[in-house]
């Protein structure tokens, strides 16, 4: 089953020893109705009451699912390394 809303944050390298933040969020809207069985059931009375009772048939739910939003936003974070160093803050 679809997970209604996915977040991940990554760390991707890129040129020059830099790094960027990845972000991603997902939201999903996923509705499952009418499911079901037909049964055929047969109930007997003589001294004792015997109960039986035979699917015949099930009925697949309908599944419908729509994208809410989805976003993808990358942060780049030489600029933060770049002023931590003008500002001589040390590691």
């Amino acid at each position: 089953m679809p997970q209604p809303l996915t977040t991940s944050v990554t760390f991707v390298p890129t040129g020059e020893a830099g790094v960027s933040l990845n972000l991603r969020n997902d939201l999903k809207v996923v509705l499952t109705m009418l499911r079901g069985r037909m049964i055929a059931f047969v109930e007997v009375c003589f001294i004792f009451c015997e109960t039986a009772e035979v699917t015949l048939f099930e009925i697949a739910p309908l599944r419908f699912q729509q994208s809410l939003f989805n976003t993808d936003t990358s942060i780049p974070l030489g600029p933060l390394l770049k002023f931590r160093e003008l500002r001589g803050v040390e590691q």
